[in-house]
């Protein structure tokens, strides 16, 4: 199997901060977040956020930023429409029906995107109760990948990272982007 890394490998550019900062200046009513996102991305920035703290502040978000899965595929529309010059085509292209990509954002969010595979994992949302199941971030990242494929080698991880240790040892080869 082949992995892809969508944040910072597919996605040329920090996700994190580029659908924070579109959210923040589409929704008037989320600007007044801006004091508590300032400190949280200058941890996530230095690699210091914990899955458990993300999760904490996506609860202080109102209601209506997770509200309907029909709500997260259009956020991903009008993102990607916004930032598809961070898109890298070519490995797009590469991207194959079976292949798995891992990204910190709702599945939901990449359907926009129209890729070969269904293999996605991502954050988790319920949507009837507006709760984040599951946050796909660091270490839950390779625990989540080991509780759907247990020990199924990595025949390739395309990332753009390093930090990522328990992927790019579970790979045959890893291929930075």
């Amino acid at each position: 199997m082949r992995v892809f890394e969508f944040d910072n490998a597919i996605y040329k550019g920090d996700l994190v901060n580029d659908l924070l900062t579109f959210v923040i200046t589409k929704k008037e009513k989320y600007k007044s977040f801006l004091p508590l996102i300032k400190p949280l991305l200058a941890l996530y920035n230095m690699d210091l956020l914990s899955a458990s703290k993300i999760e904490s502040f996506v609860d202080k978000f109102d209601d209506k930023v997770f509200a309907s899965k029909e709500q997260v595929v259009k956020l991903g529309e009008l993102f990607f429409k916004e930032n598809s010059d961070k898109l890298d085509e070519e490995l797009l292209k590469k991207v194959k029906r079976g292949d798995l990509i891992i990204t910190i954002a709702p599945k939901e969010f990449l359907e926009p995107l129209k890729l070969k595979t269904k293999k996605i994992f991502g954050t988790e949302i319920d949507y009837k109760t507006n709760d984040i199941e599951f946050i796909c971030y660091k270490e839950r990242r390779y625990e989540k990948y080991k509780e759907l494929y247990g020990d199924l080698e990595v025949d390739e991880y395309y990332t753009a990272s390093k930090k990522d240790k328990d992927m790019i040892n579970r790979a045959k080869k890893t291929i930075y982007r």
